[in-house]
């Protein structure tokens, strides 16, 4: 079962990982609640950046603070290691491709 404000969230959600991502939330969501609802609790941490193209949606008034700090990390770091892409994604603890996405969500220059 999925209540209603979660399913909201699936719908503005943008889904860069396609099926799979949502496959894989799915499953979280489903192992960590014994009683197998999916709520928006549940799987938050796995989508709390949803669709960042829609600055009216409402997901995107709740989470624009976290948007604001991860656009704020990637700028920071990308300035400590002098934009070098590699080091910026291992400080980040995250993949080049992973990095090279957020930096054209977020309309960074390098």
């Amino acid at each position: 079962m999925i209540d209603k404000k979660t399913l909201e969230l699936f719908y503005n959600y943008d889904w860069p990982g396609n099926i799979r991502e949502l496959e894989n939330v799915v499953e979280r969501a489903m192992l960590l609640n014994k009683d197998h609802k999916i709520t928006r609790e549940a799987i938050n941490e796995n989508i709390k950046c949803s669709n960042t193209n829609n600055p009216n949606s409402k997901e995107n008034n709740k989470t624009g603070s976290l948007i604001d700090l991860e656009k704020e990390a990637l700028l920071k770091t990308l300035k400590d290691v002098k934009g070098n892409i590699s080091k910026a994604s291992k400080t980040l603890g995250i993949d080049r491709s992973t990095l090279y996405r957020k930096i054209k969500k977020y309309k960074i220059s390098k």
